[in-house]
């Protein structure tokens, strides 16, 4: 047999073949050395531009001291939590550090795989399970775990729903199942002898108040009853309606996703989505997008920000109509931002927030969500809850820790136990009842 692989013939073009061969072995050299590089310059950006670093030695010594936990990957200079996990706002909680060590496992794990899509809203939440963070499959699709407060004695009698939707602030982003808004929600409202509500975490991260009218639509078409709805938007809608893509009536990524779409690739696979020079060129390509955001002019920013909320109070609206119609509440309350307010921001809160462009992106939008929920009080603006607190609430530019969440939660639990408000009595007006309320909450 040996001979007989040496008979003339048996392998055509040899030459051809051995070009191929060295081409193809320089190719894979090529890609291995500028993604090789790409990581390296990726990890020296990523550390360069640590928010610990422009935080302080203080904070610098608390992440040295927790290196082990950060990220488990000694190879890494820092990644994109090690500030989140360095945060003096998880002090005080026994079980920081055991849920952050799992959370960089989910959070990277959600990095790699593709996301799951939904008719209509796009995309929806991946599953997982581990001891702190839960996305279960329900007769609602997946929804993070909320841990429910009900008394046993409720077991007897009705219990009204609550759906709480929202983006990764109502999911609950950096903090376990039992320290989620929705979790702590239905705590408060559970604490008194006849409190029997059951709260369903629907937050997505990454949502708009468009796709949770689709969502809340959605529901309802299949025929789920809640008795109480929740929004709990700000900063998404701020994000897509004057940052990017500024398009007041469209979703996070949709520059993105168009392209995908309409070039028919549909998702890259995944051993591309992973690279470090897809990644680089990506960040590069969002950094110029922003400086081209940043040359709008102060009536530029004054319409994104007008549209916006237009887009949103349209929302609000459709949301009115169908409680009266379907017979249940409906809250409305805009979410707190570093970015906004007058916290005195601590030197790490500090730290995570932008200038430029996304800072303006957002004063224009608060700033009219401000004026706009005092004329109408058609939602609560949640904007300045924290400008009394000193402490560190915010765990990265968009998120708060446990205790900003209590603080959330306890401003909406108020407003839900508050007797219903005429629905044309003007200012301070944010819940709508249905037309055949009988001013109690329907059971």
């Amino acid at each position: 047999m040996p001979h007989d692989l040496k008979q003339p013939g048996l392998v055509p073009f040899p030459k051809l073949l051995a070009v191929f061969g060295y081409a193809g072995i320089c190719c894979l050299l090529i890609v291995g050395l500028a993604e090789a590089g790409a990581w390296a310059a990726l990890n020296l950006y990523w550390d360069a531009h640590s928010p610990l670093r422009r935080a302080g030695p203080d904070y610098q010594e608390r992440i040295k001291r927790r290196r082990g936990l950060t990220h488990g990957r000694p190879w890494l200079l820092s990644d994109a939590w090690e500030a989140s996990t360095a945060s003096p706002a998880y002090d005080g909680y026994p079980w920081a550090e055991e849920f952050w060590r799992d959370e960089r496992a989910r959070l990277t794990e959600e990095q790699r795989t593709v996301g799951t899509y939904e008719p209509f809203r796009v995309w929806g939440g991946p599953r997982w399970r581990g001891k702190y963070v839960n996305v279960e499959e329900t007769e609602m699709g997946l929804l993070r775990r909320t841990v429910n407060s009900l008394d046993p004695g409720c077991a007897g009698r009705v219990t009204r729903k609550v759906w709480f939707l929202g983006g990764s602030t109502a999911w609950g982003m950096s903090v376990p199942d039992s320290a989620t808004i929705p979790s702590d929600l239905s705590r408060m409202l559970n604490v008194n002898a006849d409190g029997c509500f059951q709260v369903f975490n629907l937050g997505v991260s990454g949502y708009v108040s468009n796709q949770e009218i689709v969502y809340l639509v959605q529901e309802l078409k299949a025929g789920r009853r809640p008795d109480i709805v929740i929004f709990y938007d700000g900063v998404n809608d701020a994000y897509a309606g004057a940052y990017y893509p500024a398009l007041p009536a469209t979703h996070l990524g949709f520059f993105e996703i168009k392209s995908k779409y309409e070039s028919q690739l549909f998702s890259w696979p995944s051993l591309v989505r992973r690279s470090y020079l897809l990644q680089g060129v990506t960040k590069v390509e969002l950094q110029a997008q922003a400086r081209l955001q940043g040359e709008k002019s102060p009536s530029d920013w004054v319409a994104l920000g007008r549209g916006t909320l237009d887009n949103y109070e349209t929302n609000l609206h459709f949301a009115q109509e169908m409680a009266r119609s379907y017979g249940f509440v409906v809250h409305f309350f805009w979410h707190p931002s570093p970015y906004y307010g007058k916290k005195p921001l601590t030197p790490l809160e500090k730290s995570f927030c932008q200038s430029g462009a996304f800072l303006q992106a957002v004063h224009a939008v608060y700033e009219e969500a401000e004026r706009r929920a005092a004329s109408s009080g058609e939602f609560v603006f949640l904007g300045r809850i924290f400008d009394q607190a000193s402490e560190d609430l915010y765990v990265d530019e968009f998120h708060v820790g446990p205790r900003g969440n209590e603080m959330v939660a306890a401003s909406i639990a108020a407003a839900i136990q508050a007797p219903p408000r005429d629905p044309h009595a003007g200012a301070g007006r944010h819940a709508v009842t249905p037309a055949n309320s009988s001013g109690t909450l329907p059971r």
